[in-house]
């Protein structure tokens, strides 16, 4: 008997660690079925949510693209141009020195023709003895191929031969040539080419 009682005793235990509290089980089952304890509805957390990962990830993202943004606005843009002022007027007065006046009648010409055109000496030479020049002689030069006119002056007269260039022009493109020698009579001589 006693060994039965022993079993008994043994079975009842056993049945006991095997079987948990009833009341405890109706608690966990009824709470288990009305919440699931995996997904959405746990009150268990269940590892790392997604939103702020989502958040954070969006942020480096927009930071990336405004960086960017920026850089390549400010290595596109043109230098920054200063401010247009108003125009105004600019009045510029100059003093220019005043021509010298040449006294034309300090001096003696020479006019010589170096063209095949007959009589250019002597209209030439008039037209300069109404300016005022002195006129020695009129005639014809060595030679009648000259295409440019030609004006000879004695030394240390070169505000001579740029009135004389100017008195000749628009009808001569005239140039200075070689120096006349002191010991020649006329202060210039003039041979008149084409042009």
């Amino acid at each position: 008997m006693n060994e039965e009682k022993d079993k008994e005793t043994k079975e009842e235990i056993k049945e006991e660690i095997e079987e948990p509290n009833m009341e405890e089980d109706s608690t966990k089952t009824s709470s288990a079925q009305q919440i699931p304890t995996t997904g959405i509805y746990s009150n268990q957390p269940k590892g790392v949510s997604k939103l702020p990962l989502i958040i954070v990830g969006l942020l480096i993202l927009l930071l990336i693209g405004g960086g960017g943004y920026l850089i390549r606005g400010k290595f596109s843009q043109a230098p920054p141009q200063p401010p247009t002022q108003l125009e105004t007027p600019l009045i510029v007065t100059s003093i220019e020195p005043s021509p010298q006046i040449v006294d034309r009648s300090k001096y003696t010409l020479r006019i010589l023709n170096g063209t095949s055109r007959s009589g250019l000496a002597g209209s030439v030479s008039a037209k300069l003895k109404d300016l005022g020049y002195i006129i020695d002689k009129t005639g014809n030069a060595t030679q009648s191929g000259f295409p440019q006119t030609l004006i000879r002056v004695k030394l240390n007269l070169a505000e001579l031969v740029s009135q004389l260039i100017k008195d000749l022009s628009p009808d001569f493109d005239a140039k200075e040539d070689t120096e006349l020698p002191s010991s020649d009579t006329v202060d210039s001589e003039i041979i008149l080419g084409t042009k």
